[in-house]
């Protein structure tokens, strides 16, 4: 027994030796997945240079431990397993062989795309005794949540400041919904805000284009135009896992670095004036906290590639105007970007499960609405109005035949687009009834702050619930037609083809409800 226990001490003391001889050429810091829980303690981790799994387990616990954490490892680092033998570190090493050649093992089940990134991220695989020690080539990036910007000072050593914070609460609209056909989800007669915070980050920050920021290889959560849906996404990033990504587009290691702060208000598709109503309109509440605490912070909005070059005037000129932030506190951004300091607040509206709107928000929208009219003609005889579209996505081919009915009823016609900015607002606001296509014309009724009654024509491809959750907080009682698209969506998927597809307003369905109801009006 005693011979048996100078050998195992013996065994245990040259794969310590071992270990310590291959970690010398390895970068810091190190980090042991040496308990349980150990993996996720990663997300705290200040970029490990190299993980060491020292568990001596099987070889497929030790493979499955591999595709979890091998993520966290930083751009040319390592990741090293100290297999329980060397017959097993055989097998861990056939394995990573494989993985890194883009094959499936037979020792542990791996999805195709997840077999394509890790070919990607993975440089040499080297066998060395019970040591297995892989190369990460690639960048790996955590997704942030909302509630864990607390990681970025151990993660990256950026400061993070709260400025304001608003706790979740339940939001009960006071006002009906009724729907026709067949609607796609469920109505919204009640919901959670998730908590809102207006944050300063103070670090190495790179503002990337399509909304991406980053800290090291960090993704912020304002980088998630629908922060609370799993999993986090955006168009720019490529995912790896459901917690991390990689750049779609490789930024240049030269990037201009911004001096000063400033107040982030990208979004998506930005000049689109529909998407500056919703998710730019929605980060406007923390400006002037942001004002408060630093009187110097500009606003960053990027120009869109389309736009540049062109002689064209953006809607956001305009909207902020009213808001009251002025040209000199602007700054157009078209390329990325390093920034020293960024305050960003999180969008008062989610328009995807789970959907929600924080009813403080019509606050924005009165400010913006008094701005517009002091430049807008004077109030008229409340009317009520039928928005149309004519072209473009969504077009409703029987949009004559739609327009005839409400005619008919005594609504008058508009295109808003036809109108500036003020003379929307002033249209909105003044209608004693509202009805339209679904889409960028009805954002306005932000501005509809009488909350008149509304009457929405929707295909049901088209899962957006902008105007449910605007007269959700302005309280106007809603009415949904819904019709079938001429492009359906997949039985349990998403296609955006769908989303965006040509319809028909079935009058024979709906003909005489909606007749009865626009009467009532």
């Amino acid at each position: 027994m005693a011979a048996t226990g100078l050998v195992s001490a013996w065994r245990r003391r040259r794969r310590e030796r071992a270990l310590t001889d291959v970690l010398a050429s390895c970068p810091a810091p190190y980090v042991l997945l040496d308990r349980p829980g150990a993996v996720r303690d990663l997300d705290a981790a200040p970029g490990p240079g190299t993980v060491v799994d020292p568990t001596g387990e099987e070889p497929a616990a030790v493979l499955k431990r591999f595709v979890r954490a091998f993520w966290h490892v930083r751009e040319g680092g390592r990741y090293v397993v100290q297999a329980g033998s060397d017959d097993d570190a055989r097998s861990v090493h056939a394995a990573l062989l494989l993985l890194a050649g883009g094959e499936q093992p037979d020792l542990l089940r791996v999805r195709r795309r997840l077999r394509r990134e890790l070919a990607r991220a993975t440089g040499s695989v080297e066998l060395e005794g019970s040591l297995v020690v892989v190369e990460k080539t690639g960048p790996s990036l955590l997704k942030l949540e909302e509630d864990q910007t607390g990681l970025l000072p151990l993660r990256t050593g950026t400061r993070v400041e709260v400025l304001e914070h608003r706790d979740a609460a339940d939001f009960t609209p006071g006002r009906s919904v009724t729907n026709h056909g067949p609607n796609p989800t469920a109505p919204l007669t009640s919901m959670t805000v998730p908590a809102t915070e207006v944050r300063r980050y103070t670090g190495d920050l790179t503002l990337h284009e399509g909304m991406v920021v980053t800290a090291g290889e960090t993704v912020l959560p304002e980088s998630f135009k629908w922060f609370e849906h799993r999993p986090l996404e955006n168009s720019k990033l490529r995912d790896i896992t459901p917690r991390f990504a990689r750049l779609k587009d490789t930024p240049s290691p030269d990037l201009a670095r911004l001096p000063g702060s400033y107040y982030l208000f990208e979004y998506k598709n930005s000049g689109h004036y529909g998407h500056l109503l919703t998710e730019g309109v929605a980060k406007l509440w923390g400006w002037e906290r942001a004002k408060e605490a630093d009187p110097s912070v500009r606003l960053a909005i990027r120009r869109h590639r389309r736009d540049r070059g062109r002689d064209i005037v953006r809607p956001d000129v305009a909207v902020l105007a009213a808001y009251g932030v002025g040209p000199d506190d602007v700054v157009w951004l078209e390329e990325s970007v390093r920034v020293d300091t960024l305050v960003t607040a999180t969008p008062q509206l989610h328009n995807k499960e789970p959907f929600s709107i924080d009813p403080r928000i019509v606050e924005v929208w009165d400010r913006l609405l008094a701005g517009l009219l002091a430049d807008a003609p004077a109030a008229g005889e409340r009317q009520r109005m039928f928005v149309t579209r004519r072209s473009g996505h969504r077009l409703c081919h029987n949009w004559r035949d739609v327009e005839r009915v409400f005619t008919d009823a005594g609504f008058v016609v508009a295109e808003p687009a036809r109108h500036t900015l003020p003379e929307q607002a002033r249209l909105f606001s003044d209608a004693a009834a509202v009805a339209g296509f679904g889409g960028t014309g009805l954002f306005n009724l932000v501005f509809a702050a009488q909350a008149p009654p509304v009457v929405v024509l929707n295909h049901a491809g088209y899962d957006a619930r902008n105007e449910e959750l605007i007269t959700a907080a302005r309280g106007s009682d809603l009415h949904t037609f819904w019709s079938e698209p001429d492009h359906p969506q997949p039985e349990g998927g998403f296609d955006y083809r769908s989303f965006q597809s040509s319809w028909t307003f079935d009058l024979e369905q709906h003909g005489d409800a909606l007749r009865a109801l626009l009467a009532r009006l």
